[in-house]
């Protein structure tokens, strides 16, 4: 007789009681952490790796077999997540709760490609666009810091770069390598204090008739938040909700 595939396992799960306090289902944890794992394009060993279990271990919890309760934890916490999310009894959603947060879906989602900071290649493609768009964890104040500090050296390069254009006829008036190294050297020290610098870009639709616009995106994070965000490849956020708090002109040209 041949096992019933995850999604067979999950369609059939009972019915939460209300008002019960329960875990997640273990084939839903396994769905759950294959996707999670998929959407940071980490092969199961590079997670199992992260989260300092072994390869069968993770196996075991993608194939929604059960596992201690302290092995799953490091895999959520490698995943970014609570590491209590799938140990944790909690009650039920209701249906009022679930429909809430379907009004709360992003209005307009926007998958951005995006890599560790890492060379002058990416900062002159970053300091190209005509738009910075910074997003910060978490609320902590060092990491709202770490991301106005870097904001502060990718304005000053995108001047360095751009002055030429502002001030006609004007010469160079800075060594463009030292800027760079120095945006690099700023990078590498925020590093050096637990963060990680991802980067890419994306465009943004204006009004009409008037094209698209490049964005600058970078996200800070922090390896206690998220352990395996360095091989993170990937970022879903919603453009909408961000532009209107954090997202401003990079130079005006």
């Amino acid at each position: 007789m041949t096992r019933p595939s995850l999604y067979d396992r999950i369609a059939s799960l009972p019915r939460p009681e209300p008002g019960k306090l329960l875990t997640p289902p273990a084939p839903l944890i396994a769905f759950l952490v294959i996707m999670g794992r998929k959407a940071r394009a980490l092969k199961q060993s590079a997670l199992a790796d992260l989260a300092s279990v072994s390869l069968s271990t993770l196996e075991r919890i993608e194939r929604g077999d059960p596992v201690s309760a302290e092995a799953l934890e490091k895999v959520t916490a490698a995943l970014g997540m609570p590491a209590d999310y799938f140990t944790a009894p909690r009650l039920p959603r209701t249906h009022e709760e679930m429909a809430e947060d379907f009004r709360r879906e992003p209005s307009n989602p926007v998958l951005i490609k995006v890599a560790p900071l890492r060379n002058q290649a990416q900062l002159r493609a970053l300091t190209a666009c005509e738009t910075l768009l910074m997003f910060p964890s978490d609320d902590e104040a060092a990491t709202v810091e770490a991301m106005r500090s870097l904001a502060e050296w990718i304005d000053f390069l995108g001047f360095v770069l751009n002055e030429h254009k502002i001030f006609k006829d004007l010469k160079p008036s800075r060594d463009r390598r030292a800027v760079y190294q120095s945006v690099l050297d700023h990078v590498a020290g925020l590093q050096a204090r637990g963060f990680m610098v991802l980067a890419g870009v994306t465009t943004r639709s204006r009004a009409a008739g008037e094209g698209d616009e490049r964005v600058a995106f970078f996200s800070i994070t922090t390896k206690a938040a998220d352990p395996s965000g360095l091989a993170r490849r990937s970022i879903i956020i919603d453009l909408d909700q961000i532009a209107r708090n954090g997202v401003r002109p990079l130079l005006d040209r």
